[in-house]
């Protein structure tokens, strides 16, 4: 089986898959990595404190890419002005001019991260602030992605041993990424029609 396969490279290098996971997938592999946390595979220290680095340093890269003056004056082309134009609008509203609510915003709307921090990024927003507050939302938000994941893989411990089914893992582990994508869309669409009234 591809599972006992890789299951042993997983404990062996938690560490790396779980900065690289948070860095570069996000939150779908987030909550892969605490679902096999719960089944004994990987140390669930190592999924909360990596996961949380790597998801945090990641954003500092759309962020610092729309600081280019290349990438703005890109940006002020017909076509993206509108796009700019209703993502200021959304973040005013929502947030404020927050600079906590806009990067805790683009966490929970799905898709709205990385042009979010593009935005942040033209409009020079101070790297040393950008660092406190997008700590404080990383550590609030993870968490509560691995819980998901943690949990959904101790529910499966008690299904394994009444089904005692390696499938039923991978059905289990598919249908909450499934799952977590459509709540994340669900709320996303439910805030534009907010907006739209």
């Amino acid at each position: 089986m591809i599972l006992e396969s890789i299951t042993p490279l997983i404990g062996q290098y938690g560490i790396i898959i779980s900065f690289f996971g948070g860095f570069i997938t996000g939150e779908s592999i987030i909550v892969t990595l605490a679902f096999l946390s719960a089944q004994g595979l990987i140390p669930l220290w190592q999924v909360a404190i990596f996961c949380t680095l790597g998801m945090y340093f990641s954003d500092f890269i759309p962020l610092t890419i729309g600081r280019f003056k290349f990438f703005r004056k890109l940006l002020e082309k017909e076509k993206f002005v509108k796009k700019i134009e209703k993502i200021e609008r959304q973040l005013t509203k929502y947030t404020k001019n927050n600079l906590f609510l806009i990067i805790f915003y683009t966490k929970i709307i799905y898709g709205a991260s990385i042009p979010a921090l593009f935005y942040l990024g033209t409009k020079k927003t101070s790297y040393s602030k950008f660092a406190f507050y997008n700590f404080i939302v990383e550590i609030i938000f993870v968490p509560i992605i691995i819980l998901m994941g943690w949990f959904a893989g101790k529910s499966f411990l008690f299904t394994k041993n009444t089904f005692t089914d390696i499938r039923i893992a991978i059905l289990l582990l598919i249908a909450l990424i499934i799952l977590f994508i459509f709540i994340r869309r669900w709320w996303n669409q439910k805030l534009i029609k907010k907006q739209e009234l």
